[in-house]
């Protein structure tokens, strides 16, 4: 009677173990859902607060010294240098005026004119307008272009098309999708969002 009773206890003791890790899995895989949920929201709330600022601070240039410019020229300080212009005004600066609006400024003796660190100059820059907390350089000749939570750059449209920065130049007629062509009628900074991909319904974006 004795080893039976053995027997069956053993039996019961090894069912509520398995039922026990049963439920350690279920609730490992609840408490890993949330946590995942709650890193995504942040991702997508901290990507919301960056492209804010960086459509503020498109605006606060644009104040200051009359043009929209490049995202990645938003964290860089204004020269004190009076005499000699910038070697890396071309290809930045983007005209809020030209019809289509949004067309990139060639003409550096003009926009040097512009932004000139002079007392009697009121249109001076007077950048960092931001401070990049994530960017990803091209090339030498680029300071940086601030990347989203997911590691993609932030996109800068104009109603005349989409400011490569790369290129150094606005594409007319915006960037095909596989959802089609995306364009803009007003200046819009944009993350692909949590899928990556560009004009879909993740798309987070601010307009000005």
């Amino acid at each position: 009677m004795r080893n039976v009773l053995d027997r069956n206890r053993s039996g019961f003791s090894l069912l509520e173990l398995l039922i026990a890790m049963i439920i350690l899995s279920v609730l490992t895989v609840m408490v890993v859902f949330a946590f995942t949920k709650r890193a995504d929201e942040a991702r997508i709330t901290n990507a919301m607060n960056a492209i804010r600022e960086l459509a503020e601070g498109e605006e606060q240039i644009c104040v200051h010294t009359g043009f929209f410019t490049q995202l990645y020229y938003l964290d860089d300080p204004a020269t004190t240098d009076t005499v000699n212009r910038p070697n890396n005004l071309q290809g930045v600066f983007i005209n809020p005026k030209t019809n289509p609006a949004g067309q990139m400024v060639d003409d550096e003796d003009y926009i040097w004119q512009r932004i000139r660190p002079l007392p009697t100059n009121p249109n001076r820059h007077r950048g960092p307008y931001l401070e990049f907390k994530q960017q990803v350089t091209f090339d030498d000749n680029f300071n940086g272009t601030p990347v989203d939570p997911w590691g993609n750059v932030y996109m800068f449209f104009t109603p005349y098309g989409f400011v490569d920065p790369q290129l150094g130049v606005v594409t007319p007629g915006g960037v095909s999708t596989p959802s089609g062509t995306l364009t803009y009628d007003r200046f819009t900074v944009v993350s692909c969002g949590p899928d990556g991909i560009l004009n879909t319904s993740d798309d987070i974006k601010q307009q000005f």
